[in-house]
């Protein structure tokens, strides 16, 4: 499969238009809170919070722009364009309130405040939704109150709070955040769900979570900066051949789509022409969790997830096509969402991907196909080879970021895919051809994308945002629309969709200069193909001009053929001049140490300023900031009157007119220093860069105080710059376009802050102060702990840092975020976490502390870390296709003779057959190169020789036990230790030709050897690496430095018939690993190991040798190596088969003489074992003879066989059954294994069980390592038949009614040509009910035989016989195997069949308890039915009867009496047994001797822990009837009822009747307590004292019944059933056999 990826966001030109825009004038009005839904437009943040106008009651505007509505109708099953943007719901829009209380404008520096309710704004407009918010008063006069002093929102759209809470939203975010509560840590906290499928069905639509945030601002704004909006998902449509076109101008193969478009739909059929119909999309290893906000220092670019989430979801996530759906396409569009989702990994098993599922070409079956998200030309071109395919790894494939939708359109479908999901997934990708393509849904260069399935529109932004000056913006567009014939109506035109606005707009070309757009009747047009760059912006909005107007819009409308692309500029009604100073507050000591800058910032840009103070007489003085050498300036009205004047610039301004503290120029000597003069220590705004500039003042001491006295008092200015525009005519206005005032202050105190050398904040105070506040560490050194001491203590904090000598660019100080704006108390600690410098320089940092104490001296406040300079650097590591690259120490001896340790890596190749791409990655601080260091013998020096004894075949080389190449290879177990190889050797490249052994050996190692990207290809310091050796060198990696393919190897499958394919290719080398080693030194100009200088004497020799011993010690070696896997084949008679009875080759079977037989080419004598191999084998040679009794087979033999020298796979042995044999110990004389004269049938005195048996190791799966391997073939001679196995059954076994074919296996048996054997089967009884008693089963009918004939020539060993279902629900089945012998009797007659085996062992029989297996009756319901069974007699059917009529009629015993002078008795009655259901369960019952299962009855015994009550069911007389029919009504006896009139007596108390009764299963009913106990008299009851318990008499029974499954019944005998549970347990499923080796017809 391929896909091709391209990216249509994140250009340059953005970066630098984003950069040049954060420097306009801020917005005095801060503009509402444009939230574009996903959708980004040039809308930027001002950088100031200067208003111009004040906020009113607290209130804050946010104007929120919403994407335009889709024309398209909505889907049942999917997003339309408007739903992937804001939705209403005020229990999904969030606006959260985070503020600050202090001047460090850091995001951790704001908390949490509330969630603050957006309300809508009634000037709301199509496209536009305004929101006002309120922010929470502070009160002035309140001392606990919070006093913010900027704030910043955070805006979260189509989002519900995932709190599992209801009630006050700013107590349940309070809840939510926890302790993430500041700014920066509330991004890293709110997160969204997302288990299963993106629901985007009609009424459920789960919509997509929007997030933006505003700029720092303060209580005087009115209105908060556009708010870019980005979605927090990822969108994924995936479509068969998507739009079905090519345009022009993508290289004429891949198009490009308009997401919004109605045409952007899939097709039926891919472009290849192939139908495919895609059903389903499986997303694995989706993120299961997503963060809402975006993490504004990732980097798209970098392709940067702004978060990791986990866990990922590995179990896929699938998508269907709902094909009910009206006008649904070939396609997913709008369903797919997924968070971001990490994808830089190598492990194909953890990154993300899809697996399609689609039914090709109408074939009725779906199948599936992998797809990853990866760039697949990442890696260039395809190579020299012709290989194009690149497989994704972490540093081709990418992440899936928010905001961003990935189009996967299946151009080309080339045949089915996989079976299954599971195995798509596991697999390459295969039949398939993809276009891959990613959008960034927000602002791109030129990523706004309209076609029409030809030719496409494309524009840089949909919107564009001006402030009131108007200045021009970038605008760029681009088409391919050209029509060959026509080319006056090709490429684009530009006109205005409403006339409002037409002349406020302005063109500009190239140079600056205005187009004549009135002129050009409003429109412009431009040329196919070129990518036109268009400057538009606004003449200069005004405030008188607002006519109350918010904004003004113009919107441009490009055209192509039908192609439309929309362009809305937007311009803000208000002045954006704006003026900052940074900072606004200098503070200076009372003898500063160093002058402080400030930074002078306008919007627009190009201001120029001045800086004015009053003189001590009260003159405004003003002096030229912008330009140093600047003369004196004045301007004058038309009187000729002096209206503004300059002194000029500071180089030539009279230093005497400086304000006080800046006009000395006597040259004082410091006190501190004396070689300091008020000359060079004073600076008044000079000028050090284009907008910074430096200040300094004296210091202020008694040399410069009026009366020579010591100050007691600070002193103070303010100092106004102003900055000033030209107009149109370029003239500089005569007023200020804005103000700003810097305040300058200098204490009379000297305040310290110095660094000491402490080892704790104990030791402080008494610890010397450090060096220029320098604390040096090692190279090494990753954390070191800086001491403080202040006087008098106050408080103090870190602003900023910079380094020098960090050559890498890297941040190298990993905790400064921590500390950074932290506050200390005075004496403080801090520890300071660093990464090891790997640079051959030193290099330091310094931290910039400052502190609101008066008179701190920022200039002197500086903490510096130096890191001493590191070693030398040189490591190697993974690179493409290397997924781990170990590495060891060895000792080395130098050329100098000195043994060292050094590291060794190793490239290991392994046994993989692929030829894929293997790159290193060479990490140095220097430059470096590589020489071969693989000297000394090759393995091949040490082969073995052909030394065995020889044999009649002459390719036998066995009996070398103790060889020791044999020897070691298995004490290794088959892996010995890696051989050396010289690079020169043929087994290393496959083209080297020239060598020692001849050009037919197959180099095996390097089949390509250092390609592109490779940056040094040969040995040598002089082509080595050298552009990292000076001064400026820094730890780097160079990727895929070195990089190689191996030689494609070779497998040979073990179930393989041939070995065909290799012997197509050159001779394979022997089994092992074989490795070569380079080595890894060096270079640079600081550490020269040989003198460059004409004159040695310059660079003495002992220098180089210092040198050259730590280029030595750094060296790394690099072991190369690839494993030759074990391939073995061995071919043997007959086909290859086991178990081969060779007198079925042999007289009287093969031919009717002995002379036939022999020279028939089938002989047994005749057929050759063949062993092929390239590493050792063993072989072990056995004969079991039956006629001793042998228990096991004897072993006879083993020895070794190997390669010969330098042939690797050949053959090793090949030899005939005939001449198999040995070398007795101490013998010379060959023996051979088979005894041929006990080959015959008719010669045979006893049964022979030969055995070969070959044990080596071999590569079982390809790309896989060697493992243990053992092939075993057996010859037998003569006769022997056992009773066969069955995998299927157990002897003796009992299984369910249900029919099988049984497998019979013979493979242990040998027999002859026309071996007969047959199947016994006979019925046994299962029981009968005869004399009211169960009568044990048993009885057995007259056995039917299945008879079948077996050919031991042809390898028949296995009878495949169906058992089929029994019907018979009154017998079960038992079977048996007997065999007819192959001898006849004197007569010449075949032999009865007999169950006699050769082995005397197990035999079955067609008995009761010798059987092979019993097949259960038919049963039902999971029970046995015997045809009769008892019947419990009818029921007396008269009512109202007493006790004369039911004893002896159904009840056995009547008690009870009811005189109250006489012994009370309590009243019961008992039915006879044969009348209740306990009777029939404990009397009916019997073991079944057969099956070892116990008959019973249908009836219930009362115990409700008898297992069997769950027959007592209706379906249990069903199932009697769907066996024996209706012959016999049946019933299972649940329960006896009675219902009985009793009378109650006693002393003092009248006699009264009660009713009482119930049902009993074991017919006993009574005693009964009176229902009259407890009342008194006058209700019916007794007298309270003198009650009785129970009834005392019953009068006559009102009714009684019988309880069955079927209900009550009344005067009918009930019919019983005798059961038992039946065996149902299945055999096991039948097994495959070769069908050539199975006999299944009778």
């Amino acid at each position: 499969m391929r896909s091709h990826l391209t990216f249509f966001n994140h250009f340059p030109t953005r970066l630098l238009r984003n950069a040049r825009r954060a420097f306009r004038a801020a917005s005095i009005l801060l503009w509402g809170a444009a939230l574009f839904g996903g959708c980004t437009s040039d809308i930027e943040e001002g950088p100031g919070l200067q208003p111009e106008q004040p906020a009113s009651e607290n209130k804050l505007t946010l104007s929120i722009s919403i994407p335009d509505v889709s024309a398209s109708s909505p889907g049942t099953y999917a997003l339309t364009t408007g739903e992937e943007g804001f939705q209403d719901g005020q229990d999904s829009f969030h606006v959260l309130l985070f503020g600050n209380k202090t001047n460090e404008t850091t995001d951790a520096k704001y908390e949490f405040m509330q969630f603050v309710e957006p309300k809508t704004d009634q000037s709301s407009t199509p496209g536009r939704r305004n929101f006002t918010i309120e922010i929470p008063p502070t009160d002035p006069n309140d001392p606990a109150a919070p006093k913010y002093k900027s704030y910043k929102a955070m805006v979260i759209a189509n989002y519900t709070l995932e709190d599992g809470g209801s009630g006050n939203l700013t107590e349940r975010w309070e809840r939510y955040l926890e302790k993430h509560k500041d700014f920066a840590a509330a991004r890293e906290k709110i997160q969204f769900s997302q288990a299963g499928t993106w629901n985007t069905a009609a009424g459920t639509k789960r919509y997509l979570p929007l997030y933006g945030e505003s700029p720092a601002f303060d209580e005087k704004v009115a209105r908060i900066p556009n708010i870019e909006m980005r979605r927090a998902v990822a969108r994924i449509d995936v479509g068969v051949n998507i739009g079905g076109g090519t345009p022009a101008g993508t290289g004429g193969k891949y198009p490009v789509y308009d997401l919004n478009s109605t045409a952007y739909n899939g097709n039926t059929y891919a472009a290849n022409g192939a139908q495919f119909t895609l059903q389903s999309v499986t997303l694995y290893n989706a993120a299961g969790a997503g963060y809402v906000a975006h993490n504004r220092a990732a980097d798209p670019d970098a392709d940067d997830l702004s978060y990791y989430v986990t866990p990922l979801q590995s179990d896929g996530v699938t998508y269907a096509i709902d094909k009910t759906e009206t006008g649904k396409t070939n396609m997913f569009r709008r369903e797919i969402y997924l968070p971001e989702t990490p994808n830089k990994f190598d492990d194909d098993t953890r990154a993300f991907y899809i697996v399609v599922g689609g039914e090709y070409n109408n074939s009725g079956t779906t199948t599936y196909y992998r797809i990853d998200f990866y760039n697949r030309e990442a890696n260039g071109a395809p190579d020299a080879t012709g290989e194009g395919y690149v497989k994704p790894t972490k540093d081709n494939r990418f992440n899936i970021l928010r905001n961003n939708a990935y189009v996967i359109n299946i151009l080309e479908v080339r045949g089915p895919g996989h079976a299954t999901e599971e195995i798509a997934a596991q697999s390459e990708p295969i039949n398939m051809e993809v276009d891959v393509r990613s959008w960034d849904t927000g602002d791109s260069d030129l990523g706004n994308v309209v076609t029409d399935g030809q030719y496409n529109l494309s524009v840089s932004a949909t919107r564009l945002r001006y402030h009131s000056d108007g200045t021009a913006q970038d605008l760029k567009v681009f088409t391919n629309y050209l029509l060959a014939n026509m080319p006056e109506k090709s490429g684009w035109e530009m006109t205005l969709k409403e006339p409002t606005y037409q002349d406020n707009i302005k063109f500009f070309d190239d140079n600056g200069q205005p187009v004549d757009f009135k002129g050009a009747g409003y429109t412009l047009k431009g040329e196919a193909g070129i990518t036109k760059t268009l400057h538009v912006g606004f003449d200069r909005f005004a405030v008188g001009d607002a006519a109350d107007q918010m904004e003004r819009t113009v919107t441009l409308v490009f055209t192509a053929g039908r192609m439309r692309q929309e362009v809305e500029l937007i311009q803000d009604v208000k002045n954006l001049n704006t003026l900052t100073l940074t900072p606004d507050l200098l503070s200076f000591p009372k003898r500063p140490a160093a002058h402080q800058p400030v930074i002078v910032k306008s919007s627009p840009a190009d201001a120029k300023y001045y800086v004015t103070w009053t003189d001590d007489g009260g003159t405004l003085r003003r002096m030229n900031i912008s330009d140093p050498d600047a003369g004196r300036e004045e301007k004058t009205d038309d009187q000729g009157s002096v209206i503004w004047e300059s002194l000029g610039g500071w180089n030539r301004i009279e230093k005497s007119l400086l304000p006080g503290g800046f006009d000395c120029a006597v040259d004082h000597q410091n006190d501190q220093d004396p070689k300091k003069t008020c000359v060079d220590q004073i600076k008044f705004f000079e000028k050090a860069e284009d907008n910074m500039f430096l200040l300094c003042p004296s210091d202020w001491d008694t040399q410069h105080t009026d009366d020579g006295t010591d100050p007691t008092q600070p002193r103070d200015w303010n100092f106004v710059v102003e900055a000033y525009w030209a107009d149109g005519q370029n003239k500089f206005e005569d007023t200020p376009g804005a103000q700003a005032t810097l305040q300058v202050e200098q204490t009379h105190e000297e305040p310290t802050w110095e660094v000491v050398d402490a080892t704790s904040e104990g030791d402080i105070d008494s610890a010397p102060v450090l060096e220029k506040n320098t604390k040096t560490v090692s190279a090494k050194t990753t954390s070191v702990t800086a001491f403080f001491r202040t006087n008098p203590q106050y408080p103090w904090y870190f602003v900023s840092k910079s380094d020098e000598g960090n050559l890498s660019g890297k941040e190298w100080v990993t905790n400064w975020d921590a500390f950074r704006g932290k506050t200390y108390p005075g004496n403080s600690s801090q520890p300071i976490t660093l990464t090891e410098n790997t640079n051959l320089q030193p290099r330091r940092v310094t931290f910039q502390a400052s502190s609101p104490q008066a008179g701190f001296d920022r200039g002197a406040a500086q903490l510096i870390v130096e890191q001493e300079a590191a070693g030398l650097l040189l490591e190697l590591h993974p690179g493409v296709g290397v997924t781990e690259l170990p590495k060891d120490e060895y000792e080395f001896t130098t050329e100098a003779g000195e043994m060292i340790q050094r590291t060794r890596y190793t490239l290991n190749f392994g046994s993989k057959s692929a030829s894929d791409m293997h790159g290193l990655n060479v990490r140095a601080n220097t430059g470096w190169w590589w020489k071969w260091t693989d000297g000394g013998k090759d393995f091949a020096d040490n082969y073995p020789t052909d030394d065995a004894p020889s044999n009649p075949n002459n390719k036998f080389q066995g009996l070398d036990a103790a060889t020791t190449y044999g020897k070691a290879y298995f004490e290794a177990n088959g892996r010995p230790a890696p051989r050396p190889l010289r690079h020169t050797h043929p087994y290393w490249g496959n083209s080297v030709s020239d060598t020692p052994l001849g050009d037919n050996l197959l180099g095996y190692v390097i089949g390509e050897w250092l390609p592109t990207p490779s940056q040094v290809k040969n040995e040598g310091k002089v082509n080595g690496i050298a552009e990292n050796c000076d001064k400026n060198s820094y730890d780097r990696t160079w990727n895929n430095a070195f990089a190689m393919r191996p030689v494609e190897g070779v497998f040979l499958s073990p179930s393989a018939t041939s070995d065909t394919d290799l012997q197509d290719k050159l001779p394979v080398p022997h089994a092992g690993t074989y490795y070569s080693e380079l080595t890894f030194y060096n270079r640079h100009d600081l550490y020269p190991t040989e003198s460059t200088d004409p004159n040695p004497d310059n660079q003495p020799d002992t220098e180089f040798g210092n040198n050259q011993r730590k280029v030595d010690a750094e060296a790394k070696t690099l072991r190369i190596q690839r494993t030759v896997p074990s391939l073995v084949y061995c071919s043997f008679p007959y086909e290859n088969r086991n178990n081969v009875n060779l007198s079925n080759y042999e007289y009287p079977e093969l031919a009717k003489t002995e002379a036939a037989a022999l020279a028939d080419p089938q002989h047994w004598s005749k057929q050759n074992i063949i062993i092929k191999a390239n590493s050792p084998l063993k072989v072990t040679l056995r004969d079991q003879n039956y006629g001793k009794n042998d228990a096991e087979p004897y072993e006879v033999a083993t020895y070794t066989l190997y390669p010969r020298s330098h042939e690797g796979y050949d053959t090793l042995q090949m030899i005939s059954l005939g001449e198999l044999g040995y070398y007795p110990n101490g013998q010379t004389e060959w023996k051979k294994l088979i005894d041929e004269s006990q080959v015959s049938f008719e010669q045979a005195t006893s049964f022979h069980r030969y055995q070969i048996e070959i044990k080596g190791f071999r590569q079982e799966t390809k790309d896989q390592p060697d493992v243990p391997f053992t092939i075993t073939r057996t010859y037998t001679a003569g006769y022997w038949m056992v009773h066969p196995a069955s995998p299927q059954i157990m002897r003796g076994g009992r299984y369910g009614s249900g029919g099988f074919y049984m497998y019979l296996d013979f493979s242990a048996s040998s027999y002859g040509r026309r071996q007969k054997i047959r199947i016994g089967r006979r019925k046994v009884r299962v029981g009968d009910f005869e004399n009211n008693q169960i009568t044990p089963g048993g009885k057995l009918s007259e056995p039917e035989y299945t008879e079948y004939t077996l050919d031991g020539s042809a390898g028949q060993c296995y009878v495949k016989h169906e058992v089929e279902p029994n019907t018979d629900p009154d017998n079960m089945w038992i079977y048996w195997v007997e065999y007819q012998p192959a001898k006849k009797d004197a007569e010449g007659n075949p032999l009865p069949y007999t169950t006699q085996w050769s082995d005397n062992g197990y035999a079955s029989q067609g008995e009761v308890d010798k059987y092979l297996f019993l097949q259960e009756a038919a049963n039902a319901n999971g029970l046995v039915f015997l045809k009769e069974g008892p019947t419990a007699p009818a029921l007396y059917k008269e009512t109202n009867q007493g006790r004369d009529h039911w004893l002896g009629n159904g009840v056995s015993s009547w008690e009870g009496k009811i005189d109250p002078f006489e012994y009370q008795r309590d009243a019961w009655l008992q039915f006879s047994g044969p009348y209740t259901p306990r009777y029939y369960r404990t009397t009916y019952r019997k073991k079944c001797l057969i099956t070892e299962s116990e008959f019973f009855c249908a009836a219930a015994s009362g115990d409700t822990s008898d297992a069997n009550s769950q027959y007592l069911t209706a379906a249990t007389c069903d199932a009697y009837t769907s066996l024996h029919g209706n012959t016999r009504a049946v019933s299972v006896f649940l329960n006896l009822n009675c219902s009985i009139r009793g009378l109650h007596n006693m002393f003092g108390s009248r006699r009264h009747g009660v009713d009482v009764g119930g049902s009993n299963p074991a017919g006993r009913f009574g005693p009964y307590g009176c229902p009259d106990n407890g009342k008194p008299n006058h209700q019916g009851g007794h007298e309270p004292g003198i009650q009785r318990k129970n009834v005392q008499l019953f009068e006559y029974i009102k009714d009684a019944t019988y309880t069955t499954q079927a209900g009550n019944e009344k005067g009918e005998a009930l019919n019983l059933m005798i059961v038992r549970r039946a065996i149902t347990t299945r055999p096991g499923n039948a097994p495959y056999y070769p069908p050539s080796m199975v006999v299944s017809q009778p």
